[in-house]
């Protein structure tokens, strides 16, 4: 392995400087770190916390920026419960934050301790999954399918269980079912929307584009869902929501608004957990284990990092439809409310 003396001679800088710059210093010029860096990787050095990579642990990694979430929460509650018994540590990294552009993924996960990640990967986000298969360094994909023999990856179809839950919204005798997702694009959404979707045209329902709603999701994003679908001049009688926080949202819209669930609207959920059980009133759900996601990608590097030569993961579990007590026949007078908050009541 190169010595700290051979990178600062062939960078053509003091051993002072090189160390600075193998730490990220603040003082030194990106344009020198960037050269020492390379020359670093052109020799295979190893930095000292680089060098204790061996009893280091696993990260979840965002691969774009994104947020922390109560998803992300689960996969790292699943990864803990899987590193602990392999005696990994398990750590959240924000990539977008402390990356140096200089720097490789390899050696920015280096620098961090880290052996293996498991990387939270959206539809925009996949070119980062691929580079840092690319690099051969231990890493799991989750939310996206890959057709890559080298890149290792899991997540979990919610198509089917989507499908059931428009049918059983279908099966009360709702016609007109809006649709809420999220703006952002992954496999996870596209899925729950084709379900949306093929439930409707497999009744011979049309789907109104005005009633399928693609919105940023935060703490607001229920509340502007439910706004804009009791405002159209007739309003669907149902709703299915991909996200949970956007649910827990628009049924607190629809109490702040005197909207009874299931009886003037019906509500579909999505759920990473247990949240469809702490609303009133508790929500129908497509549900996924998340924890499960995080448990599999780490026990698959766990057993990778020992030592273990297994084939790349490729995993693909499956949601399932709860039914609970938002959801119920259509109304037989629908209520519509203004955006100024007038409530008109339609025959």
């Amino acid at each position: 392995m190169a010595s700290l003396k051979a990178i600062a001679t062939k960078a053509r800088i003091s051993m002072a400087t090189a160390s600075r710059a193998l730490n990220d210093h603040a003082e030194v010029d990106p344009r020198t770190r960037e050269r020492v860096l390379q020359v670093a990787q052109d020799l295979g050095y190893r930095t000292p916390s680089e060098r204790k990579v061996d009893a280091g642990g696993i990260g979840l990694v965002q691969a774009t920026r994104s947020g922390f979430y109560d998803y992300d929460a689960l996969i790292l509650k699943g990864m803990i419960d899987a590193g602990s018994q392999c005696r990994f540590d398990v750590t959240w990294i924000d990539m977008a934050r402390d990356k140096v552009d200089s720097e490789s993924y390899t050696q920015f996960f280096r620098r961090k301790g880290i052996r293996g990640v498991v990387l939270r990967a959206f539809g925009d986000s996949r070119h980062v999954v691929e580079s840092i298969a690319s690099e051969g360094f231990p890493s799991v994909a989750i939310g996206e399918k890959f057709d890559g023999p080298d890149i290792s990856w899991l997540r979990i179809s919610g198509l089917t269980a989507s499908r059931h839950a428009v049918e059983h919204l279908i099966a009360l005798g709702h016609k007109r079912i809006a649709l809420v997702m999220h703006s952002r694009p992954t496999a996870d959404h596209a899925d729950r929307a084709a379900g949306y979707r093929a439930a409707m045209a497999g009744a011979g329902l049309d789907v109104r584009e005005d009633d399928v709603l693609s919105i940023p999701v935060g703490p607001t994003a229920g509340a502007v869902a439910i706004n804009r679908l009791l405002s159209m001049p007739v309003p669907p009688t149902a709703v299915y929501i991909t996200d949970p926080e956007v649910t827990v949202g628009a049924i607190n819209r629809c109490h702040d608004l005197q909207i009874r669930i299931p009886d003037d609207l019906s509500i579909v959920g999505f759920d990473d957990g247990q949240i469809r059980r702490t609303t009133w009133p508790r929500f129908a759900a497509v549900c996924q284990e998340s924890w499960r996601l995080g448990a599999e990608a780490s026990a698959w590097l766990s057993r990778q990092l020992s030592g273990s030569n297994q084939p790349p993961l490729a995993m693909e579990l499956e949601a399932h439809f709860e039914v609970l007590q938002s959801t119920g026949v259509p109304p037989v007078k629908q209520i519509r409310v203004l955006p100024d908050g007038t409530r008109l009541v339609l025959d």
